[in-house]
């Protein structure tokens, strides 16, 4: 009479959690400090993980942990009497960081081009595989204030660099997440321009407030373009002064004398915070003499 031992199954269970960040294959990578135990923990059976893998080499949770085909996990004077079931190992393969590090850049106000431009490229990529499984990048970082407002009109100033609307693409997407590398500024500097020399021309008879009510409509030419005075400076803190340095009231409803009159206290807008002038703007106003 034939009698037959058949061999037994063990199943294999790890001691923690089986992960690793994505790199394009199927292998296992025990984390440090995990290890894999055969049920029973035999004396004379050990497990050799690198005859086990990964079912799916993409990123993912719960991911099966097989046999690498040909090869047999089991190891020791006893392993032939064996057969392993790894049905019980589950592991996790992360998306890979690819770390974006915006350059080094500085500009001057009104190179919006430029700017626009170097949110588009001016970066680097580090972490990314290589080949058909390299991840693709499109789109563009953006700039942000220091409480993390997006930037839409670039003043002058000192803005941070965060990753955008920059995004994945291709058939490896999913195994990648972006991280921006923390602590990059980019400044655009303020535009040195030429002051304006203006005088404005007024009829005899005008009063104070007819005097100040000038500066919302005069126009000054700033950076080669003619705009509005009140654009670049607040019109509404802008002092006039007469030939001996005294103010004409704002609101005074007298006729002021002829002669010539100068503006003072020159206060910048938002939009004149953008510039630094060369020297003093200078605007006056002639006040005709009666006729």
């Amino acid at each position: 009479k034939t009698f037959t031992i058949t061999k037994k199954t063990v199943t294999i269970t790890a001691s923690g959690t089986i992960t690793k960040e994505y790199d394009g294959k199927q292998s296992l990578v025990l984390p440090a400090g995990v290890t894999l135990t055969i049920e029973g923990n035999p004396a004379d059976l050990t497990v050799d993980p690198n005859a086990l893998q990964y079912a799916s080499e993409n990123a993912g949770t719960g991911i099966k942990i097989e046999l690498v085909p040909g090869k047999t996990c089991l190891t020791g004077a006893a392993a032939a009497n064996y057969n392993v079931d790894p049905s019980e190992l589950k592991g996790t393969i992360a998306p890979r960081k690819l770390i974006v590090t915006p350059k080094a850049e500085t500009f001057e106000y009104g190179e919006n081009d430029k700017i626009t431009a170097a949110l588009a490229r001016e970066y680097t990529v580090s972490n990314n595989l290589e080949g058909e499984k390299a991840a693709k990048i499109t789109g563009s970082m953006k700039l942000t204030t220091a409480s993390g407002a997006d930037v839409t009109v670039y003043n002058a100033g000192t803005y941070n660099v965060a990753l955008g609307n920059l995004s994945l693409t291709g058939t490896s997407a999913g195994n990648y997440q972006l991280e921006l590398a923390s602590g990059t500024h980019w400044t655009i500097s303020k535009k040195s321009v030429d002051p304006f020399n203006v005088t404005l021309e007024a009829e005899y008879g005008i009063n104070g407030s007819e005097l100040y009510a000038m500066l919302n409509t005069a126009k000054v030419t700033v950076d080669g373009k003619e705009v509005n005075l009140s654009t670049v400076y607040n019109v509404n803190v802008l002092d006039i002064e007469d030939a001996g340095k005294n103010k004409v009231s704002r609101t005074g409803t007298d006729a002021v004398n002829a002669g010539e009159y100068t503006v003072t206290n020159w206060t910048l807008t938002t939009l004149g915070k953008n510039y630094t002038f060369n020297k003093v703007p200078t605007l006056k106003i002639n006040v005709k003499p009666h006729v």
